[in-house]
């Protein structure tokens, strides 16, 4: 069946079966969506691909290939999971071929992650690793790369009212008003002891990955918290930082960071950032990243470890935002 979703400040057409919950929106054929993905049965390329190769992942899958590599085609780009499927990758278009049956799940967390990241860095989009919550109609961001703490944060803030705006994947595009967060899709993902703290279970909640012990966090009715399906302005940046009591005792800080810090740190939590460099996108990226530097404020935020913490670092976190409301 084919559907319709709003999925990272897009409109995408599919009849993929996703099991994690998307926005639906409606649609009318005739209506011309951003992006159409869907699987072929058959490939498009019987062998090795014809174009040049631009990247291959250092990590390997379980027969020692690279897991990750990326062709330049003739007319599109083919971003090859090695054992899981090809994407081919045009404009308006995304095509699927799975290697082997019994592969779907992969070919979800990879279209969600690094496939469509990708395709909206070459449209101009900038992609984080990041959380993002909606307070006082503007976007907040916990930018950190896997176990950085940016969820737990994002969850707390949603406890103290905001709404989710996305878990893992930041879109974040450049518009005549200013930049705007867009958002992901209404699912968390948090380890056990995250979700037995926020929810009070986690065991009756599906895994994210098969492979791993991250459970998936439905957001919205019959789920925890709300989640806000618009766009809103970027407020601000805060770069977590976690230390133990003995270390840093139960102190609080939100500190401004150096620009070069800052760019540092947006630099090292961005999505597909080896292929956004082989494919010659580096130089744009960075004049983004430069702009949006100029538009909103980086932080970081250093607090103690322990989900008691929490509250008393969400209360830190909204104070900060009420004093940047005052002094815009």
């Amino acid at each position: 069946m084919v559907e319709a979703y709003l999925l990272f400040g897009i409109t995408m057409v599919s009849d993929f079966p996703f099991t994690n919950r998307l926005e639906k929106t409606a649609w009318q054929n005739g209506n011309t969506p951003d992006l159409t993905f869907t699987c072929v049965r058959q490939p498009l390329i019987m062998d090795d691909p014809p174009g040049p190769l631009l990247y291959r992942s250092l990590d390997r899958n379980k027969i020692g290939q690279s897991a990750l590599a990326l062709y330049r085609l003739d007319d599109c780009d083919l971003i090859r999971l090695n054992g899981v499927a090809d994407f081919y990758i045009w404009p308006q278009q995304i095509e699927c071929h799975v290697h082997e049956s019994g592969q779907l799940y992969q070919v979800e967390i990879g279209l969600l992650g690094t496939v469509l990241t990708y395709w909206l860095e070459l449209r101009g989009v900038l992609a984080l690793h990041a959380a993002a919550v909606v307070l006082n109609d503007r976007a907040v961001v916990f930018l950190s790369e896997n176990k950085g703490g940016k969820s737990s944060l994002a969850a707390t803030c949603m406890q103290a009212g905001g709404r989710l705006l996305t878990d893992d994947v930041l879109a974040v595009a450049e518009t005549r008003e200013g930049f705007l967060a867009c958002p992901g899709y209404p699912v968390m993902r948090m380890w056990p002891d995250g979700a037995q703290f926020f929810t009070g279970g986690y065991k009756n909640l599906e895994l994210a990955h098969p492979k791993l012990e991250k459970r998936r966090v439905v957001i919205g009715p019959q789920g925890f918290g709300h989640f806000c399906a618009e766009a809103r302005p970027l407020a601000s940046i805060y770069i977590p930082e976690r230390c133990s009591t003995a270390e840093g005792g139960l102190e609080i800080s939100i500190l401004p960071v150096s620009p070069r810090e800052a760019v540092m740190a947006l630099l090292g939590c961005s999505f597909a950032a080896g292929l956004v460099e082989v494919a010659g996108l580096a130089v744009r990226r960075l004049d983004a990243l430069a702009r949006l530097l100029n538009s909103t404020t980086v932080h970081r935020l250093r607090y103690p470890n322990g989900y008691q913490y929490l509250s008393a670092v969400c209360n830190a976190v909204l104070a900060d935002q009420a004093g940047g409301s005052n002094r815009r």
